[in-house]
Parts: structure tokens; sequence; C-alpha cells
């Protein structure tokens, strides 16, 4: 879900400030770190997505 909101809003890592900075978006897009569920809500709120859409 990460890497289709990325494509379709344009975004760079670094535009992801819910996350954090562009390495730790980078380390969740490869799987070396999860996402938290605080991630998840700022994202979700951000873009009009539902929680669920994340698991």
């Amino acid at each position: 879900m990460l890497n289709l909101i990325i494509d379709q809003n344009n975004l760079k890592l670094s535009e992801l400030p819910e996350i954090g900075g562009k390495s730790l978006v980078s380390l969740i897009l490869k799987g070396k770190r999860s996402i938290t569920l605080p991630h998840i809500k700022a994202l979700s709120e951000r873009f009009n997505i539902p929680t669920y859409m994340f698991v």
C-alpha cells in the first residue's frame, strides 16, 4: 500500500513526514522495518485511506 501511495501521488521518500526520514521509509519499503500503527493512522488520515488497507 505504501508503494501505491508513493506512486499515485508522485511522492519522494522524503515527502512522508508521517513516517519519518527517507531512510526509514526506504527500510519499510525493503521489508527491513515494519510500518507501525501510528504511521498507519497518520497515513490513513492524510490520504483518506481506511487503516485496514495497510494490513
